[in-house]
């Protein structure tokens, strides 16, 4: 009986050694290199350009990529210190900042936390040329004195950087302005559920809650992935058409994705009426709408499924439609701000290059700068 029980066990070993094997293959055999943030593609132009800081920035962003958990936000980067790339013991990446020679009384400067994802956090550029970064040099070359915060972080959806921005005034730590620079991961992020108002990958964490408390449902999940894992390869090879999601049309999705972002755009206008801050709201562009593309921005678009292409633009579409977001304050639609410009300056689909960034920061810097001045020609003397 005992010789029975220790074969079984040695059977169900040996099968989840099988399993973990299979499914580690088939990641790597499935695995395209294109990660969520398309690291490789968005430093390709500067590799093609040859600039020497390419190569060293893009190990360093390998390098820096390990995420520790963040209670409500899901993730966050550890601290690192590299040569283009530091992040600090906060999980915030350097924005650059003028030397501090002033007398300790001076006034406060006034604060500004810029949110986002990828495209905020700055994939692809150094500490100095991130639109936080941009935004914090062009405000001291019009003599405007500020200290920029970067809080963009990979993946985040509006929502997470709206969670962000309430975690700090939980804490007590209340800016005079918040950027919020977004919409592409919203619009992922529907495409990838099927439905919008989720993070990115929210299926995979609904399906591993818990799990550790069920044998039976961890050898269910193992296998579901494996099988799943055989479907895809199956249909690469034109064995298999099947797709179990239902499919949401386009323009539907990006209404979705809309309407939770602007609900996101009211939350936050309600809390800067209540903490006493001014919020600014820029929706980024993409390359599909890009007026003047470059070769290798038709071949970025080529990349990417019709489906995906049609989201974006039905999203562009609607914004210009939509009279919530035209009462807004401080909402602009940055879908067209590359439209003049015939040179390269998408890297990917979604992130620009340093050369782009600049461009971003600029439209950024007009506002805040004309905001502010308005504000100091209204105080009292």
């Amino acid at each position: 009986m005992s010789s029975w029980i220790g074969t079984g066990w040695a059977v169900l070993g040996l099968s989840l050694i099988i399993i973990f094997a299979l499914d580690l293959l088939l990641r790597l055999v499935l695995s395209d290199g294109r990660e969520n943030d398309h690291a490789v593609d968005r430093l390709r132009a500067e590799l093609v350009e040859v600039n020497d800081f390419a190569a060293p920035l893009l190990r360093e962003y390998h390098d820096s990529k390990e995420m520790v958990w963040s209670p409500y936000l899901y993730w966050q980067r550890q601290s690192f210190h590299g040569q283009h790339i530091r992040i600090g013991e906060n999980g915030r990446r350097h924005t650059w900042s003028p030397s501090m020679r002033s007398s300790p009384n001076e006034l406060r400067v006034p604060q500004i936390f810029v949110f986002g994802g990828s495209t905020t956090w700055g994939a692809g550029a150094r500490d100095d040329f991130t639109i936080p970064s941009l935004l914090a040099k062009q405000m001291h070359s019009a003599n405007i004195a500020v200290h920029v915060h970067n809080f963009g972080e990979s993946g985040y959806v509006n929502t997470q950087s709206v969670m962000a921005l309430m975690l700090e005034l939980r804490s007590g730590n209340v800016p005079d302005i918040v950027v919020f620079y977004s919409g592409a991961n919203d619009l992922f992020a529907a495409l990838q559920a099927g439905h919008a108002g989720e993070p990115q990958n929210e299926g995979n964490r609904r399906q591993e809650f818990n799990l550790v408390k069920s044998r039976t449902r961890l050898a269910s999940l193992f296998l579901k992935r494996i099988f799943k894992g055989i479907d895809r390869l199956a249909s690469r090879v034109h064995f298999s058409e099947t797709n179990a999601r239902p499919v949401v049309e386009p323009k539907t999705l990006a209404s979705e994705a809309l309407d939770v972002y602007t609900g996101n755009l009211e939350v936050v206008e309600a809390l800067s009426e209540h903490f006493g801050f001014e919020a600014f709201f820029y929706w980024q562009p993409s390359v599909f709408s890009k007026a003047q593309r470059t070769r290798f921005e038709d071949s970025l678009v080529e990349l990417r499924s019709a489906r995906e292409q049609e989201t974006f633009l039905q999203a562009s579409a609607l914004i210009a439609e939509s009279e919530p977001l035209a009462m807004m304050p401080h909402f602009a639609n940055l879908t067209h701000v590359f439209d003049d410009r015939p040179d390269p300056v998408f890297d990917d689909f979604i992130h620009v290059s340093e050369t782009g960034n600049a461009v971003i920061a600029n439209a950024i810097s007009r506002d805040l700068g004309a905001w502010l001045e308005r504000g100091e020609s209204q105080a009292p003397d």
